[in-house]
């Protein structure tokens, strides 16, 4: 699945699962940004000023831990890789080179993992 991330900086997007693209969104944007689907309806919220552990739980089951501890490390290092622009930057925030810094982290911590990626 397609998601536009919604932030006040530049159109971008993030590709996986929905609970994937939660996590990294939430671990890259620290609660900052939200999520919209793309020809979709499923939508994640804005955490600026509460924990997104009832969301999580209410949408998932799990909260903000169990989700990390439950996600594939590898599902977790594709999703922030593959957040990308929609064009070029113009904004001084470069959110998407730090997702996928974390991204390419995770990728080699998950091809050194001796189980399921």
């Amino acid at each position: 699945m397609k998601f536009k991330i919604i932030n006040p900086s530049d159109e971008a997007y993030i590709k996986g699962e929905f609970s994937v693209c939660c996590l990294a969104t939430l671990l890259f944007g620290e609660g900052k940004y939200a999520l919209q689907q793309v020809d979709g309806e499923l939508e994640m919220p804005i955490f600026l000023f509460t924990d997104p552990d009832a969301w999580l739980l209410e949408k998932f089951g799990k909260n903000l831990q169990s989700l990390f501890d439950e996600t594939p490390t590898g599902k977790l290092a594709d999703a922030l890789l593959s957040v990308k622009l929609a064009r070029k930057r113009t904004s001084l925030n470069d959110f998407t080179r730090y997702a996928n810094k974390l991204g390419k982290q995770l990728r080699s911590k998950a091809d050194n993992q001796a189980y399921p990626k």
